[in-house]
């Protein structure tokens, strides 16, 4: 507050101009400092509301944002369930296929079985073994490549090429029979007598002599040789 003197003859007045004013000049002071305080703190409330807007400006984008991105994630969200309902649906249809495929097997298991039984209750027990239904891993298998193919008959065509050959018959030389005789010696005992002496007669070789012939006889084979 400011004070202003008027001229005055008076002393009373000058006193008091004088007093007025001394008295006002620290109260003055006082306000000047608070009034430059309020400016300062108005400035940072000033500066801290802007700061206040740009970051609620910023939010708002964020959250514009954001619920974009929530609307993108819905969306995937949505086709992914959509996809996983059709995966259950294929599940559910390739289980029912796998049972129908089972009770199938199955079936065919029973059938084979009875089968089996069925051919084991006609077949002997040595057949079972010659046919090999007794171990199937017993049955060797069948050679191969180990006989000549079939040879068509075209001899009626009367071409040369496919003429048959004629089948020679070849002898076998007869065979000479050889006879072999042998000769056996057939001594006599010799008897004992105590008032003669010992004599040794001996015979002729020609009158005790033994023929027994023994005769080989071998057959003539005829072989026939067949191309």
């Amino acid at each position: 507050m400011a004070f202003v003197s008027t001229p005055s003859t008076s002393n009373n007045d000058d006193v008091s101009i004088v007093f007025g004013v001394s008295t006002a000049s620290p109260q003055y002071d006082e306000l000047r400092v608070e009034f430059n305080k309020s400016e300062l703190n108005l400035a940072n409330y000033k500066r801290g509301l802007a700061s206040v807007e740009e970051q609620l400006v910023h939010y708002k984008k964020n959250k514009s944002l954001l619920n974009e991105n929530i609307d993108v994630l819905k969306r995937d969200i949505l086709i992914k369930d959509s996809k996983i309902a059709v995966l259950k649906s294929k599940l559910e249809k390739i289980s029912k296929e796998k049972d129908d495929i089972e009770i199938k097997i199955k079936k065919f298991e029973n059938a084979s079985e009875s089968l089996d039984k069925l051919i084991g209750s006609k077949i002997t027990s040595k057949s079972k073994r010659g046919l090999g239904y007794v171990s199937y891993n017993v049955v060797p298998p069948p050679h191969t490549g180990r006989f000549l193919p079939l040879r068509i008959d075209l001899s009626h065509t009367g071409l040369p090429e496919f003429a048959e050959p004629s089948v020679e018959s070849y002898g076998v030389k007869p065979i000479k029979v050889m006879t072999q005789t042998s000769s056996v010696k057939i001594f006599e005992p010799v008897k004992e007598n105590n008032d003669a002496p010992l004599i040794e007669d001996w015979e002729s070789e020609g009158e005790d002599e033994v023929e027994s012939p023994l005769e080989i006889e071998k057959k003539t084979l005829d072989l026939v040789w067949i191309r």
